[in-house]
């Protein structure tokens, strides 16, 4: 197995390659959602522009690009952008903002957590974390 550069071992599932583990589990969970006609359908590694492309005196400078994992179509007409994530990073952020930014769509950043209910939006994982944190936090002082 290969390694991409978080260490993913990339993963074969119906004759796709994906980068990683939750990527390819992710498309699993679409496929059962199709079945089960939550989804229409669903298109994967959807390029968008994020910064046109400029020149700057006699120099070229390339767009700036983002490959989203998926772009899903509910069976009620609703259209939504994921992008798997292990872990959201601070660049991240900065691309989500200039992606809401120039396409008015929201990006939703899908993540794999059992504990708040599988795949889920990364700000349902950290709003459960924060939560527990809370109610330990809560648990040790009353134990002083």
């Amino acid at each position: 197995k290969y390694m991409n550069k978080y260490n993913n071992k990339k993963v074969e599932v119906n004759g796709i390659k994906f980068p990683s583990q939750l990527e390819a589990s992710y498309y699993e969970y679409l496929l059962e959602q199709q079945k089960q006609g939550i989804v229409k359908s669903f298109d994967m590694q959807v390029p968008f522009i994020l910064l046109d492309g400029y020149e700057l005196g006699e120099r070229k400078v390339q767009p700036i690009k983002l490959v989203l994992d998926f772009v899903v179509e509910y069976a009620d007409g609703r259209v939504q952008c994921h992008d798997t994530k292990g872990q959201v990073k601070p660049m991240d952020i900065v691309k989500k903002k200039l992606f809401e930014s120039r396409y008015s769509e929201e990006l939703i950043f899908i993540g794999k957590s059992i504990i708040d209910g599988g795949f889920v939006p990364h700000s349902v994982i950290e709003k459960g974390r924060k939560e527990r944190k809370k109610l330990k936090d809560i648990n040790k002082s009353n134990k002083i």
